[in-house]
């Protein structure tokens, strides 16, 4: 199992905000939930409050899903969030839920 799947568990057990970079760009997200899909692929169902994107997507209130793979410098804030209001458990791209809210 990759280090950055017991980074991830902990912001999201914690409520806390988790920096990144992804795909070379820096990224802050509120961490929704952590799972795996096809083939066993580790992701996480994020909404980006700040930083950058390439689709320029950022605080839209649309969590996006991250490949954890692809993250790297993964680090907790110290900054905690509340659930957000548009949240749902209800993630049919997950076959298997690891972490969530």
């Amino acid at each position: 199992m990759q280090p950055s799947i017991e980074i991830i568990r902990q912001a999201i057990r914690e409520r806390k905000l988790l920096e990144f970079r992804y795909h070379s760009l820096p990224r802050i997200v509120e961490p929704m939930r952590l799972g795996q899909v096809n083939r066993g692929k580790w992701e996480l169902r994020a909404h980006q409050i700040s930083g950058k994107s390439s689709s320029g997507r950022v605080a839209d209130r649309t969590p996006k899903l991250f490949e954890v793979a692809e993250m790297t410098d993964i680090s907790v804030l110290p900054i905690s969030f509340e659930i957000p209001v548009f949240y749902s458990r209800d993630d049919p791209t997950f076959v298997r839920v690891d972490t969530e809210l």
